[in-house]
C-alpha cells in the first residue's frame, strides 16, 4: 500500500498526462483496497519457554512436539489453497484459535500469516482430527474394556452404593449465535425467497432460554470422557440423545464385556438395560434419599467434564463465534473434547482423576488403544 508521500509524488507525475488519462488513473488508485499488513515474522517454539507456550496453546513446548507426532498429521500441512507449514505449526494455529476466542488478525501477531491463511489451516486441522479420531471420541472400546474393573472399583472407593457403575452420563448445551430464518436469492432478475425451517425454534432451549446445541458426554473416574456425541437441536431432551447417538446399541454389540455393567445418569434417563439412574417421585423414603444423595456426590464428575473442556478451550463458550451453517461448531466442540482427554494423559490427570484417584493411561497407549478399536461402530455424526 503506497504512503501519503508516495501518492502525492505520483499525483504530481500525472500531470504530463492528459485529464482521460489522469481521471484513470486516480479511479484506479481509489479502487485499490487497503489490506492489513502481515508481520514479518514465523512461529519459534525453540525460543518459546513453557509458561508462555502454556498460556497460549495449553500444552508446553515439548507436549506440543508430542502431541503433533501422535495425533498423526502430517509432517507438513498443505490445505486446498496451497497454504504451507510445518504440523507443530498447524497444531499451534488450531490450539491458540481454541484457547481463547481470539480473532484471526491477532494471532497474525504471532504466526506472521494472514488471517485468511490461519482460518484455512485452523479448518484442515480440526477436519483431520475428527476425520481420524471420531470413532475414538464414540466410544473407546479398548480402552474401556481393559480398564472396566478399576472404573467401577474408584467409583465404589468414593461411596457409591453400586458397584456396577463405570461412567457417569449427562448432556450439555454448547451455546449459539442466533440463526438466520431466510434468505433471498435473486433468478433471472426476480428475488425468490427461500424460507428456511423456523430454525431459531429448533436450536432454541425453553429449559435453559438460550439458542444451543445438545451434545452427550460419558465420564470414567481416570478423567477421559470415553463417549462424546452430537451435535443435536437445543430443544431436544436428553433421553433423545442418548437414543440418536446410539451408544445403547453399541452396548448390546459387546454384550459380553459389558454384562452386568452400567452407566448412571440423573434421573430424567429413567431405567435401562444399561443405565441406572436415581429414585424419582413424590415421595421417596429416608433410605432411597440417602442413595440418590450417595450417587449425586460420584455423579457430578461428570459436569466437571464439560467445565474442564470450557475452561482449556474457551472458544467453544463464546457464543458470538459458533455461527451454525457458517463454521463447523459440533466439529469444534468435538475436538475441544478429544483435546482435553489428550490434555489428561499428558498432564497425568484432572480434578476428576483426582477425586476418584485413578491416573488415566499415558497419551501413546491412549491413542494406540484407540486405533486399534476395529471393532467400533461407525457413526453419522452430522455438523
Amino acid at each position: 500500500m503506497l504512503s501519503f508521500r508516495e501518492l502525492v509524488a505520483l499525483l504530481r507525475r500525472s500531470r504530463r498526462m492528459s485529464r482521460h488519462r489522469r481521471r484513470q488513473f486516480v479511479e484506479l488508485l481509489l479502487s485499490v483496497v487497503e489490506r492489513p499488513l502481515v508481520p514479518d515474522t514465523r512461529l519459534d517454539l525453540d525460543s518459546m519457554n513453557d509458561a508462555d507456550a502454556i498460556l497460549h496453546f495449553r500444552f508446553d513446548v515439548a507436549s506440543l512436539t508430542r502431541l503433533s507426532r501422535a495425533l498423526q498429521l502430517p509432517a507438513v500441512v498443505i490445505t486446498e489453497s496451497r497454504d504451507r507449514c510445518l504440523a507443530v505449526e498447524a497444531l499451534c494455529v488450531a490450539l491458540n484459535r481454541l484457547a481463547y476466542p481470539r480473532r484471526y488478525c491477532d494471532m497474525m501477531i504471532m504466526f506472521g500469516r494472514s488471517r485468511e491463511s490461519m482460518c484455512r489451516i485452523h479448518n484442515y486441522v480440526l477436519d483431520a482430527l475428527y476425520d481420524t479420531w471420531a470413532d475414538v471420541l464414540f466410544f473407546q472400546q479398548t480402552l474401556v474394556a481393559k480398564r472396566l474393573q478399576k472404573y467401577k472399583d474408584a467409583i465404589v472407593a468414593k461411596g457409591s452404593p453400586l458397584t456396577n457403575v463405570f461412567g457417569f452420563i449427562d448432556g450439555s448445551k454448547i451455546e449459539t449465535c442466533r440463526i438466520t430464518q431466510r434468505r433471498k436469492h435473486r433468478d433471472d432478475g426476480d428475488v425468490e425467497l427461500i424460507i428456511y425451517p423456523d430454525m431459531q425454534r429448533v436450536i432454541y432451549s425453553g429449559h435453559k432460554r438460550r439458542h444451543c446445541l445438545n451434545f452427550q458426554a460419558v465420564t470414567a473416574p481416570d478423567g477421559l470422557c470415553i463417549h462424546f456425541w452430537g451435535p443435536l437441536e437445543g430443544s431436544r431432551h436428553d433421553t433423545t440423545l442418548l437414543r440418536e447417538s446410539k451408544l445403547l446399541e453399541h452396548l448390546d454389540a459387546h454384550e459380553a464385556v459389558y454384562a452386568g455393567s452400567q452407566i448412571y445418569g440423573d434421573p430424567a434417563y429413567g431405567l435401562l438395560k444399561w443405565v441406572s439412574s436415581g429414585y424419582k417421585c413424590a415421595r421417596i423414603s429416608d433410605r432411597e434419599k440417602a442413595f440418590n444423595s450417595s450417587m449425586s456426590k460420584v455423579r457430578q464428575s461428570v459436569e466437571w467434564t464439560f467445565g474442564i473442556t470450557k475452561t482449556l478451550w474457551a472458544f467453544i463458550k463464546f457464543k458470538d463465534q459458533q455461527k451454525i451453517m457458517l463454521s463447523s461448531v459440533g466439529k469444534a466442540v468435538s475436538v475441544a473434547v478429544f483435546l482435553a482427554n489428550c490434555h489428561c494423559c499428558i498432564y497425568r490427570g484432572n480434578q476428576i482423576s483426582s477425586f476418584f484417584n485413578l491416573a488415566p493411561p499415558s497419551l501413546e497407549e491412549y491413542l494406540s488403544l484407540s486405533v486399534k478399536n476395529t471393532g467400533a461402530i461407525q457413526r453419522d455424526l452430522s455438523h
